[in-house]
């Protein structure tokens, strides 16, 4: 009866490391084969770099309201004998419901703005293709907040540093105001990614508002503008990237306001 009573033991011990090595299995297959995307306001890598043999579906959604971006720093398909053979070999094909983009061939560095919450994106091959696809996408949120930031007449200016630590998913706004009323400026060194051949930003993104509608760039050029009133900035930086800027929110033609000598007591 004892040695029953081992051996009973013994069974359910395995049993237990059965089920966990079969549940981390499982939970590894699916991370590594995920197919259904919740995306937040980080970049989310939704088509892993590899070579692609079979026709395969990634649906992808945002929160209600909020729209959604892909970006797709690789995608090449296998090539035919003219261009309708190439794209019936290989073809990636994003649907948001509203519109529909297609890409086959030999594609670098594009990205797609869709016109709802949710997106599809279809590989599409047949038994002679494949392709090798690497995509990102993210949620495209408006700012939850911004720090504000006041320009008093007594110092003059502010300066703008970040990131803080680069090479990261960064994403920060702020607003600039003038404490008295009035014009500010606004000068910002910047190293951030070029934009594409398309004039695109994808990567990093600077997005400025003077009072005249949101103004979008990227590169390393300086930029400089002027408001008569608020200026709200917004920085977003792509992992791996290193993007930065370095900026001074400033009252135009300020100068110190002199020291005041001490009285001379007789």
């Amino acid at each position: 009866q004892v040695r029953l009573r081992f051996q009973v033991h013994r069974i359910s011990v395995e049993m237990v490391y059965l089920k966990i090595f079969l549940l981390v299995l499982v939970a590894t297959v699916v991370a590594a084969d995920q197919r259904n995307f919740k995306l937040g306001d980080k970049w989310v890598t939704i088509i892993q770099h590899k070579e692609w043999r079979e026709s395969t579906r990634w649906t992808l959604s945002a929160e209600r309201g909020n729209k959604i971006k892909v970006f797709c720093p690789d995608v090449w398909t296998r090539h035919g004998s003219t261009d309708e053979e190439t794209c019936a070999q290989g073809s990636l094909v994003l649907d948001d419901g509203i519109s529909k983009a297609k890409y086959c061939g030999t594609q670098y560095d594009f990205v797609v703005y869709g016109n709802s919450s949710s997106l599809v994106v279809d590989f599409i091959t047949n038994e002679y293709g494949g392709a090798m696809i690497e995509c990102l996408a993210k949620a495209v949120y408006e700012p939850e907040s911004y720090e504000l930031v006041e320009i008093s007449p007594k110092i003059g200016f502010e300066r703008i540093s970040f990131p803080y630590v680069i090479g990261l998913d960064n994403d920060k706004a702020w607003r600039f105001k003038a404490v008295a009323g009035g014009n500010i400026s606004l000068k910002c060194d910047r190293r951030l990614e070029r934009p594409l051949n398309t004039g695109v930003c994808a990567r990093d993104v600077l997005t400025i508002d003077a009072g005249k509608g949101p103004m979008v760039s990227c590169g390393q050029d300086p930029l400089t503008v002027t408001s008569e009133g608020d200026i709200t900035m917004r920085l977003e930086t792509f992992p791996g990237t290193n993007g930065y800027v370095d900026c001074i929110v400033e009252i135009p033609g300020w100068k110190p306001e002199p020291e005041q000598e001490p009285a001379i007591e007789d």
